[in-house]
């Protein structure tokens, strides 16, 4: 099977679609370099989306991970290195071990 990779642009537009899902508006009404508690995000839908990054990817999510990160960019820039580490997905920039 063909090895699945994983951008900084594919994790943004995931992580926007869950949060669009969680607070019940549209995607394309979130920015990806707004902080995202402009739009409404908590400490709960970080938790659901710490989980749902958890699910989706097989990795583990520190809870401190979205510390100092407050925007889709962020959270997603930061991503492919705990990705690619825990699961050997090829990331942006990154050959598959």
């Amino acid at each position: 099977m063909p090895a699945r990779t994983v951008t900084v642009v594919l994790l943004e537009e995931w992580i926007t679609e869950r949060i669009a899902e969680y607070l019940e508006i549209p995607a394309e009404d979130i920015e990806v370099d707004e902080n995202i508690t402009h739009y409404g995000v908590d400490s709960l839908a970080r938790t659901t989306l710490g989980a749902d990054i958890e699910d989706e990817y097989g990795v583990e999510v520190e809870p401190d991970f979205f510390k100092d990160r407050t925007t889709i960019e962020e959270i997603a820039a930061g991503l492919p290195q705990i990705i690619s580490g825990a699961t050997g997905v090829a990331a942006e920039g990154q050959e598959q071990k």
